[in-house]
């Protein structure tokens, strides 16, 4: 009785393709667990997540093509919202670190940062979004 590819009973030694099919199983089953395991850690935090003093921001966007708004540190970024084209908002936030830069994603042009701002509690921020600022704006800066 041939039993080749078998693994358990009878004492036999498994053969090298039996041996070679437990390995790779084993390799899938450790790659789904490490995949499970680093998609928990997005780049994004939920919005709930976010504890920290206010602060509010207006946004003036002289640039002809609107853009979505993001606070942003070190990978973690809070969506604050849009801004149409050569229009102003204003946004309030919840923000637990010291300093933030905002990320300016143009719709269909890219993304651009600020320059890190050191955060006082309370604080009222500006930011002005230039008529060429999309120029500079690159798609691999706008991340997750």
């Amino acid at each position: 009785m041939d039993r080749s590819g078998e693994l358990g009973g009878g004492g036999e030694k498994p053969t090298w393709a039996a041996r070679m099919t437990l390995a790779i199983n084993h390799i899938a089953i450790a790659g789904l667990i490490l995949l499970a395991a680093c998609g928990s850690k997005g780049r994004s935090i939920r919005p709930d997540s976010f504890d920290g003093q206010d602060y509010h921001v207006e946004v003036s966007n002289q640039n002809f093509y609107s853009a979505t708004i993001y606070a942003y540190r070190d990978g973690y970024r809070r969506r604050l919202g849009d801004v149409g084209a050569n229009r102003t908002s204003a946004f309030t936030f919840a923000w637990p670190f010291p300093e933030v830069r905002f990320q300016i994603d143009f719709l269909a042009a890219g993304c651009i940062f600020s320059e890190v701002i050191q955060l006082v509690d309370g604080d009222r921020l500006s930011v002005w979004i230039q008529p060429a600022d999309h120029r500079r704006a690159s798609r691999s800066l706008c991340g997750g």
